[in-house]
């Protein structure tokens, strides 16, 4: 990098995982997965900043919505990058269950519902639920609130995903 794009990395990398972010909460997997490439490769400059914990969960939300609007091969890419990053969040959350726990649940929630197994995505909705209220993430509870109405209404439970769309 030239010398002045490597003064504006930090803030470049900053943008691009906040706009991930904004990407995955208009429901845009195409530009969620473009900001998260972008993001990635800048990641080496906000290795010691609390963004690179919005990059790894927002990236795994973004790459689990990835996979259900693909197939083939490039479901399979998105789904082991969902890995990656929920293995670094599991790490983080054995450390300091207070503050990822949540996001460990309702990662490892999406990598159930993608992989058919439904119950175990039930339970870990819930857990993703209880634990950003009892720590006190609003905005994790509200995401797991919204992603559990996706999930009971495109299993045909209108009333629980109407329920969980109110609490988000």
């Amino acid at each position: 990098l030239a010398e002045g794009a490597a003064r504006l990395a930090l803030a470049t990398s900053w943008y691009w995982i906040h706009r991930m972010q904004a990407r995955f909460l208009a429901q845009d997997d195409t530009g969620g997965v473009a900001a998260a490439a972008s993001a990635h490769d800048l990641l080496w400059a906000t290795r010691s900043h609390l963004e690179i914990a919005e990059y790894h969960f927002y990236g795994a939300l973004t790459r689990a919505a990835a996979c259900d609007s693909t197939n083939g091969e490039l479901r399979e890419r998105h789904f082991g990058l969902l890995q990656a990053h929920y293995r670094q969040i599991a790490v983080w959350a054995k450390s300091c269950p207070e503050n990822f726990a949540n996001r460990a649940a309702l990662v490892a929630a999406e990598i159930a519902r993608l992989e058919g197994r439904e119950l175990d995505a039930m339970r870990l909705y819930e857990e993703a639920i209880r634990l950003a209220r009892q720590y006190g993430f609003i905005q994790n509870e509200a995401i797991a609130n919204e992603l559990t109405a996706r999930f009971y209404r495109a299993r045909g439970f209108q009333t629980s995903a109407d329920a969980y769309l109110l609490a988000a």
